[in-house]
């Protein structure tokens, strides 16, 4: 086996490959943390007594809390993961009788976790095991001592858990869900960075000699008789995912089909030398990049090949190009055609990527797997940034364009930037601004999920209040100023007591039984016994009203008033003075928080009357949050696009941001059905454009050729 210097440097790789975990595994932790509220907030609603229940909501409050440290340190812990050496095996430890309770039961939960992610993994695991080792010239002998491996994941992860103060349950239901939400997404995260090993020439040759030779056998077969291509090595390098793409293997082939095309045209045979097909193309493009500058459109893909042949051919000086030139400008062109039909990128986009046709076809004609992702060209990857960050692009989330702007600014320095290091170069500044923005969106994203989480919880537990307000005085009818009192300013603080200490604490039950008491006093009796408890009742209710509204921050005037209504109103029941007139009048203050109509809400839990699709359906509540929409009429360029950001694991509504990360609206399940049968939504696939467009091309030239192949066959 191979064991090459890997090149870049070391420390560019070792810092490359760190940057591309910590981007990658930055989305799963978010929705991990997302996660940890959700079931806690189930267990809490679930829990069999108070004290159980206060330990799941202090424990949501702290994690709320330092939510976004906790997520800055995991995402930092994974700098430091291979700055030691592999961690001691567990055998090493002498004692187990030394270790506390909850570390060992941690531990476990750890080896277990780490252990069923590597199964699920083993071929990538065991690669990416050697090429570590030779990379950071460590003895890497199992997964456990993979320093980018599960274990050591799920341990960084288990150490941000220690800072915080959880109960040992807790921090088992966080693990539990870490390797459901983290370690379960690993696999396509260690397949790019075994594809980045091997693009540094760390062991190439792990991969299996059939696939290698295949790889090669289509790479000779794109150019006969055509120098041999400097990263041909690479092209034998099956990505580790059996579900990504041999991107170069696809190239391979589609080049070796239309240059056997181009060499059974007519004008193949005038066709001139290499370096003169060469120079005219070279020189033909750089007179469309000047035109680009002085403001002219670029021609249609197609259109532009066909142009650039015949500028290339026609020109002072100019020469007919070589099949493998003509092959490799046909299928740049067929390429961005079938780029700019992608339904995942916005029309408005269209002119970023347009200009790029010019650069890629100088760098195919040098480099024939330039388009794939395994050569990790600076113009490919600027297509891949690009379609990521304009897959949500709209109008509403940008109004005045100036983010369009600035990417076609970026876009503009890549074009012309001649060397790759400069195109290098301009690509950070692009990754770079993205990144900003990224974070910007996260920050902001965050903020609306727990926002619509907050609303979600209230909206709970106003209906539940709703709910035990209603059966109290249905139950005992009561004058309109007793109804007001129970179910609009007391209805306000029994929702703030729900929330904090939960339907079985003290203190709701406490605040319930304030209602029932005021109730129970409007329907009193004579009796003597009745009369003395009523007495007794007046300072401690009035105690009680004032202390509940003052913590829902009802005004001091407001609170005296009530105070002394109700005051009035006991001495009215003790027969001390005349019925008071505001107790049958009906009052309403338009400026509380009324709590919402039962029948309203009953409505709202109904599935729409029209028939759903239920396959759709049930498609909507299988997806998970980061899938992104794109609402509004076919072809309407003022659609908008929005991300499914979070689900309500109560109700099921799906909250939607748009590219910014802010709230955009939210709908139930059966809404979004109703407007995707109606045509007036989308889901946009989750896929590669580069990918989706290569698979395509291959798929449609391959049906093409195969009536062809048949018609020119010899009879008999």
């Amino acid at each position: 086996m191979s064991t090459n210097t890997p090149s870049p440097p070391f420390p560019e790789l070792l810092s490359a490959l760190l940057g591309l975990m910590r981007t990658r595994l930055r989305a799963p932790a978010n929705a991990l943390f997302d996660a940890i509220d959700n079931e806690l907030f189930a267990l809490a609603e679930g829990a069999s007594n108070a004290e159980r229940q206060q330990l799941y909501f202090e424990a949501m409050r702290e994690c709320r809390r330092h939510r976004s440290q906790s997520m800055v340190a995991f995402i930092a812990n994974i700098d430091k993961l291979a700055e030691s050496a592999p961690p001691i095996a567990d055998s090493a430890r002498t004692s187990l009788s030394l270790i506390e309770h909850e570390t060992l039961e941690i531990d476990l939960a750890v080896d277990a976790m780490a252990a069923r992610a590597s199964q699920r993994i083993g071929d990538a695991m065991n690669a990416l095991n050697q090429r570590l080792s030779v990379l950071l010239d460590l003895p890497i002998a199992d997964d456990a001592q993979n320093p980018l491996g599960p274990h050591a994941l799920a341990k960084a992860f288990a150490q941000v858990l220690a800072t915080l103060d959880l109960s040992l349950d807790v921090r088992l239901v966080a693990l539990r869900l870490f390797d459901q939400h983290v370690l379960g997404t690993l696999a396509p995260i260690y397949a790019d960075i075994n594809k980045r090993l091997i693009d540094a020439g760390v062991l190439p040759d792990l991969i299996a000699p059939a696939k290698a030779e295949h790889a090669r056998a289509a790479s000779t077969a794109s150019a006969p008789g055509a120098p041999a291509q400097p990263r041909a090595d690479h092209a034998a390098a099956e990505p580790a995912d059996p579900d990504s793409f041999a991107e170069i293997n696809v190239l391979s082939s589609l080049l070796s089909l239309l240059e056997q095309r181009m060499q059974s045209s007519a004008s193949a045979a005038s066709a001139h030398s290499e370096s003169a097909s060469s120079s005219a193309l070279g020189q033909a493009l750089a007179r469309f990049l000047e035109r680009i500058d002085q403001g002219q459109p670029l021609p249609p893909p197609r259109q532009f090949a066909s142009q650039l042949l015949a500028e290339a051919r026609y020109a002072e000086g100019g020469a007919t190009a070589t099949p493998a030139h003509a092959a490799s400008i046909d299928l740049v062109g067929r390429v961005f055609e079938s780029l700019l039909r992608n339904a995942q990128l916005p029309k408005a986009t269209h002119s970023l990527f347009a200009p790029l046709q010019v650069p890629i076809t100088r760098a195919v004609l040098e480099d024939p797997s330039a388009l794939a992702i395994e050569a990790r060209h600076p113009l490919r990857q600027t297509i891949d940034l690009l379609a990521e960050v304009t897959k949500g692009w709209c109008p509403s989330a940008d109004p005045e364009r100036e983010s369009l702007g600035q990417l076609r600014a970026m876009v503009d320095a890549i074009t012309h930037a001649q060397e790759r290091e400069r195109q290098q170069a301009a690509v950070q500044a692009l990754k770079r601004t993205l990144d900003a923005h990224n974070r910007r969106a996260e920050l902001s994203e965050q903020r609306a999920v727990e926002a619509a989480s907050g609303r979600e919880q209230l909206a709970s537990a106003r209906k539940r209040v709703h709910q035990v307000v209603a059966a109290r005085l249905n139950r005992t009818p009561a004058p309109p100023w007793v109804s007001h009192l129970v179910s609009r300013p007391w209805a306000n603080y029994l929702v703030l007591v729900l929330l904090r200490h939960g339907e079985t604490s003290t203190q709701y039950r406490e605040a319930v039984g304030f209602a029932d008491i005021l109730v129970w006093c409007t329907v009193a009796g004579e009796a003597q016994v009745e009369r003395l408890r009523l007495r007794a009742l007046v300072p401690v209710l009035t105690t009680q009203l004032r202390s509940g509204l003052a913590s829902v921050a009802y005004h001091t005037g407001e609170i005296d008033q009530l105070c002394e209504e109700l005051g009035q109103f006991m001495r009215w029941r003790l027969g001390e003075i005349e019925r008071p007139a505001f107790v049958d009048r009906e009052v309403l203050a338009p400026h509380e928080n009324s709590i919402p109509d039962l029948q309203a809400a009953i409505r709202e839990d109904q599935p729409v009357a029209e028939a759903l699709d239920a396959a759709l359906l049930y498609r909507i509540r299988s997806l998970q949050p980061g899938a992104w929409f794109e609402f509004g009429a076919p072809d309407d360029p003022a659609a908008d696009r929005a991300k499914l950001s979070w689900v309500s694991p109560a109700s099921g509504r799906c909250l939607f941001v748009n590219r910014n990360g802010l709230s955009v609206g939210e709908k139930r399940p059966e809404d979004l059905v109703e407007v995707l049968q109606q045509g007036l939504a989308r889901i946009l696939e989750d896929a590669n454009v580069m990918q989706q467009t290569l698979a395509l091309l291959q798929k449609q030239m391959r049906t093409n050729a195969a009536p062809a192949a048949e018609a020119n066959r010899p009879a008999g």
